[in-house]
C-alpha cells in the first residue's frame, strides 16, 4: 500500500494514542482518510485533498535529470596524449614543490633535474610556480631560492662539461629577474575600495618579495646591482637631498636589508644608504616603531653583523693548579691524602643553569597552553558547550572542564578550564559559520569563568594565532579576535582596563618569553599591533567605557617589562593617540608626576624617549 507523510498532528483521541503522537511519521492511504472528517476548512484555498489521493495511487513516472552541459570555459580532463611536453614538466614541477620538504630535498630536488626546461616559456612557467610558493611560505625563501641556485648550477655544470643540456641556465635567470620586476609591480597597482585593506596585502606581499629577492641575490643568482637599485629607489639615495620613504618601503627597505646587507656590504660601496638611513632617522622621518628597528640593524652592521645569540661564550680560564705526576697518581691509588681526593662530578645542566634562564624556562613554558590539551579536548569542550546551550546546566559543564586534563588539584583543575577557554575562543575566532561562533561565544561569556581564567584563555589564544602564523590560513582571526574581546567579553568578564594589563601586556611578554625558542620575527609583533588597534576601534564603536589615560599608564607601570613590550610600546601609545584616547601632552604630565616613582621608572623612561 502507497505511503505518504502526515505532516499535521493528531486531534482528538487520536492526539493521546502513542502511535500518533509523533510530529511527523509515514502513515498508509487508509489512516489519510480517518482524518478527512477532522478538517473543517482547507488548510490552503488550492488544497484538494482527491488530488493527494489521486498522486498516491497513481505514481508519476520521474523525469530523467536534463543532462549536464559543460561551459566554455568550464573544465575538461585531457587525454594524456593530448598533453605537450612542457605543460607536463609544470605539472611534475607543482607536483614536487608541493611535496617538497627538508627530509626529501635531495631526492626531490634530482627529480626536478630531470626534466627537460629548455624552452623560454616552460622556464617561465617554473620561476612562476617557485616564485609564487615562495611568496606564500615566507618562512621558506631561502629553501626555494636554493633550489633555483641548485637548477642554474646543474645547467652551469652540464655545459662546463660539455654534456647533453636539459635545463637552459641563462633563461633561468633572466626569467627570475623578470619575474622579480613584474612581482613588484603587480603589488604596486593593487586596488580595492579598503584602502587600509590594500596596505597590508601591500605591506605583506612586498616584504615576502624583497625577502625571496634577497634569498636569490646571496646565491648569486641576482647582481649586486639591482639590489643596489632597489635600494636607492626607496631610499632616494641618488638624490642630494634624499626624500624621506614611506611606512611601507621602510619596511621593505629594512626587510631587505635585513637578508643582505652583509653580503652586501662584502661586495659594494654602501656607505651613502646608511648615511641616508641615519639623516631620515635624526630628522624623524621614520616612525618611532621603525625607528627603533632600524637603530637595531645599524647596531647590528656596527657589531660586524654578529647578531648577540651567535657570540660564543667566553672560554674558562685554564686552571692554574699543576696536573699531578704519574709518581703522585700511583700513590694516589695506594693511599689518599685529604688534599688527593677527586673533586666532585660536575652538577647535572639544571643546577648550572642561571637564574634567568631558569625565568625564562619558566616564561616559556607559562606562555602556552598545557601539553595535555589536545585537539581531541578541544573537540570535547565544543560539544559540551553545544550540549550545555540546550540543557542549560552549567554546573555540571564546569565540573567537566574542570575534569579534561588529568593533575592535582586545585591548579589542575584551573588549569583545565583555562585550556578549554583557550579552545573555545580560538574555534570562535576561526570558524566562519555564524551558528557555531555564537554558540563558542555563548560558552565564553557565562558564568563558569572567573576573570583570571578568562585573561589566561584569551591571552594563551592570541598567542598561540601570533606564533603559529594563523592569519595565513585564516585571515579573518585577528578581526574576529577583537571583535569578541572588545564586545562580549568587556561586558561580561574582561573590561577595557584589565585587558590591557592581563591580556595584550602579558601577551607581549609571552611572545618575548617564546622568540629564542619559537624563532620569533619581526612579523610578531606587527600582527601585535595589528591586533591592538582592531580592540581599540572596536572599544570606539561599541562606545565602551574606556579609562583614563593615567589608569592606562599605571596598569602598563605595573607589570613586567620585556624587551617585546619595549618595541611595541610606541605603536601601542601611538594607537592610543589615534583613537583620540590621550595625548602628548597627557603623556608628559603623567611622566612628570612619576619621575620619582621606583615602580613606574622604566615605563617613564621609555616614554620619554618616544616623546623625544
Amino acid at each position: 500500500m502507497s505511503k505518504s507523510t502526515l505532516l499535521f498532528r493528531s486531534r482528538g483521541n487520536l492526539a493521546n494514542d502513542p502511535r500518533y503522537s509523533s510530529a511527523a511519521r509515514v502513515i498508509s492511504i487508509d489512516e489519510m482518510l480517518s482524518y478527512r472528517n477532522t478538517f473543517r476548512e482547507k488548510p490552503t484555498p488550492e488544497f484538494d485533498f482527491a488530488t493527494i489521493l489521486y498522486d498516491a495511487r497513481h505514481e508519476k513516472p520521474v523525469a530523467p535529470p536534463a543532462p549536464l552541459v559543460t561551459s566554455e570555459s568550464g573544465y575538461r580532463v585531457k587525454d594524456a596524449a593530448s598533453i605537450s611536453e612542457g605543460e607536463k614538466t609544470l605539472r611534475n614541477v607543482q607536483s614536487v614543490l608541493n611535496k617538497l620538504t627538508e627530509k626529501n630535498y635531495e631526492e626531490l630536488k634530482q627529480q626536478v633535474l630531470q626534466l627537460h626546461m629548455q624552452d623560454s616559456e616552460v622556464i617561465d612557467g617554473v620561476v612562476k610556480r617557485i616564485y609564487d610558493k615562495a611568496l606564500d611560505e615566507p618562512a621558506f625563501s631561502a629553501f626555494y631560492a636554493q633550489l633555483c641556485y641548485d637548477i642554474a648550477l646543474y645547467a652551469h655544470n652540464c655545459e662546463k662539461e660539455n654534456k647533453s643540456k636539459t635545463i637552459e641556465g641563462e633563461q633561468l635567470r633572466k626569467s627570475i629577474l623578470t619575474r622579480a620586476q613584474a612581482t613588484f609591480e603587480e603589488i604596486s597597482h593593487l586596488c580595492s575600495t579598503d584602502a587600509d585593506e590594500v596596505d597590508k596585502i601591500r605591506r605583506k606581499k612586498l616584504a615576502n618579495n624583497i625577502k625571496f629577492v634577497g634569498e636569490l641575490f646571496l646565491r648569486n643568482l641576482l647582481k649586486a646591482k639591482v639590489i643596489i637599485n632597489i635600494i636607492a629607489e626607496i631610499f632616494s639615495t641618488t638624490e642630494s637631498t634624499p626624500t624621506p620613504p614611506s611606512a611601507i618601503d621602510a619596511e621593505v627597505g629594512l626587510e631587505l636589508l635585513n637578508v643582505v646587507g652583509k653580503e652586501l656590504d662584502k661586495t659594494a660601496n654602501t656607505q651613502r644608504v646608511w648615511d641616508v638611513i641615519h639623516e631620515h632617522m635624526t630628522t624623524d622621518a621614520f616612525g618611532t616603531r621603525l625607528k627603533f628597528l632600524f637603530q637595531n640593524l645599524l647596531d647590528l652592521r656596527a657589531a660586524n653583523w654578529v647578531k648577540k645569540e651567535e657570540i660564543p661564550e667566553p672560554t674558562p680560564a685554564p686552571s692554574l693548579t699543576p696536573a699531578p705526576t704519574q709518581t703522585q697518581q700511583v700513590r694516589g691509588a695506594v693511599k689518599r691524602s685529604p688534599t688527593d681526593v677527586p673533586p666532585p662530578p660536575p652538577p647535572p645542566p639544571s643546577a648550572e643553569m642561571s637564574r634567568e634562564e631558569k625565568e625564562r624556562m619558566k616564561q616559556a613554558a607559562l606562555a602556552c597552553v598545557p601539553e595535555t590539551f589536545t585537539t581531541e579536548h578541544l573537540r570535547k569542550a565544543c560539544s559540551i558547550v553545544r550540549d550545555t546551550i540546550l540543557d542549560r546546566n552549567w554546573e555540571k559543564t564546569k565540573q567537566e572542564f574542570s575534569s579534561m586534563l588529568p593533575g592535582e588539584p586545585p591548579q589542575a583543575e584551573k588549569n583545565s578550564r583555562m585550556a578549554c577557554f583557550f579552545g573555545l575562543m580560538k574555534s570562535a575566532c576561526l570558524t566562519s559559520r555564524d551558528v557555531d561562533s555564537k554558540e563558542y561565544v555563548t560558552g565564553l561569556t557565562n558564568s563558569v569563568w572567573d576573570s583570571s581564567e578568562v585573561c589566561r584563555g584569551v591571552a594563551w589564544a592570541l598567542t598561540d594565532a601570533i606564533t603559529e602564523r594563523v592569519s595565513e590560513d585564516c585571515p579573518k582571526f585577528y578581526e574576529r579576535f577583537a571583535a569578541i574581546t572588545a564586545g562580549s567579553l568587556a561586558a561580561s568578564h574582561i573590561p577595557v582596563l584589565t585587558a590591557i594589563k592581563d591580556v595584550f601586556a602579558r601577551s607581549a611578554n609571552y611572545l618575548d618569553a617564546l622568540i629564542p625558542v619559537r624563532d620569533g620575527t619581526v612579523e610578531w609583533e606587527l600582527d601585535f599591533v595589528t591586533v591592538w588597534e582592531s580592540y581599540l576601534k572596536g572599544c570606539v564603536e561599541t562606545k565602551r567605557q574606556l579609562p583614563t589615560i593615567v589608569e592606562v599608564l599605571d596598569a602598563l607601570g605595573s607589570v613586567r617589562f620585556t624587551q617585546t613590550l619595549r618595541n611595541i610600546l610606541p605603536d601601542f601609545v601611538q594607537a592610543l593617540i589615534l583613537e583620540n584616547l590621550c595625548s602628548k601632552e597627557e603623556l608628559e604630565q603623567w611622566c612628570s608626576a612619576n619621575e620619582a616613582n621606583p615602580k613606574m621608572q622604566e615605563l617613564v623612561n621609555e616614554l620619554t624617549n618616544m616623546i623625544l
